[in-house]
């Protein structure tokens, strides 16, 4: 993986910039998205359809769209899926569901790391699509139309724990949660830097220093959340948060969302967003949606003062083989 950064290095892998001009029959088409917050199933199967349901409205569509076949739903960020090749596992592309317009990555050398994601907007001039392997301490980016992907080491200690923990946008900056430790991660022409932002660890209950599933990392009203889920025997849940307190440098528990739902993705870098529920009727309010990897078929809603969870089943004939991933338009 090259260090470069000139124009040798550029070429241009955009299929369909201005979308598809051709009509398309319905079921090859994504559906109506408009603003709504949408749950969608992707398979690296036999299947050549995808799932799409509609949070807030209830509905369910079942479509076979070229560009997702065979295809893993590996993140959503800022608008764009993030789809990894089903056969290879190393190929990355981006599409933008209501455009179709899709764009080829560089080829990875290695299989698909935990999390991908756009560092900016992707019209912005200075964003990178960057990748965090799960126990290498580096990051691999790429800006869109390099036919390669630039490797670099963050520079860290060795005691800074030896995976990541997570991976989240807050404030239009990338952070990285490994163990204990916050770190801010920045690129700029080509070069990163991966900063401790020396923030204090709280004293966590025993329970919540053993999390069962991947810890999500969430902006909220301006504020950076930390979400912890633990399994408590057959059909229980317990999940808690904590927020950043900047000014002092610690973490904070959080006792309530008010007039917020929180979504929550399986895998430590999967599309995560928190949306008012003033703006979006048909969400409930203080209520954390998610899925598990155990079971992909059912959509949990989580009641985070009353600490209940309701289960619900958005879609038929999904297996283990799909992956769900949220998608925010």
């Amino acid at each position: 993986m090259g260090g470069g950064k000139g124009e040798e290095k550029k070429q241009q892998l955009v299929e369909g910039e201005k979308g598809e001009e051709e009509e398309r029959p319905s079921r090859f088409k994504p559906p109506a998205f408009g603003t709504n917050p949408w749950l969608v199933y992707s398979s690296r199967g036999k299947v050549r359809n995808q799932r799409f349901y509609d949070v807030c409205g209830g509905s369910y569509h079942s479509k076979s769209i070229p560009e997702m076949r065979n295809k893993l739903i590996w993140n959503c960020s800022y608008g764009w899926l993030i789809l990894l090749d089903g056969k290879t596992l190393k190929s990355f592309s981006l599409l933008n569901p209501i455009s179709l317009q899709n764009i080829k990555l560089p080829r990875l050398r290695e299989t698909a790391p935990a999390c991908v994601l756009l560092s900016r907007p992707l019209n912005d001039p200075n964003c990178y699509v960057m990748c965090f392997p799960r126990k290498k301490k580096c990051v691999i980016f790429c800006k869109v139309g390099d036919v390669e992907w630039t490797e670099q080491d963050l520079g860290l200690p060795p005691d800074d724990g030896n995976s990541l923990t997570c991976v989240g946008i807050y404030d239009g900056k990338v952070h990285m949660l490994r163990y204990h430790k916050l770190f801010l991660v920045e690129i700029k022409d080509y070069h990163v830097t991966c900063t401790n932002l020396q923030v204090e660890w709280p004293s966590l209950p025993q329970r919540r220093s053993r999390a069962h599933h991947p810890i999500s990392m969430v902006e909220s009203s301006g504020e950076l959340f930390l979400i912890y889920h633990f399994s408590l025997g057959r059909c229980g849940h317990l999940l808690e948060i904590i927020k950043l307190d900047f000014e002092n440098k610690v973490w904070v528990s959080v006792q309530n969302l008010n007039d917020r739902a929180i979504f929550v993705n399986i895998c430590p870098g999967g599309a995560i967003a928190s949306i008012s529920t003033k703006e979006f009727p048909g969400l409930k309010d203080n209520t954390i949606y998610f899925t598990l990897p155990e079971d992909k078929s059912i959509l949990y809603q989580y009641n985070f003062e009353e600490k209940r969870v309701a289960i619900h089943l958005p879609c038929t004939n999904v297996t283990q083989d799909w992956m769900p991933m949220w998608f925010f338009p």
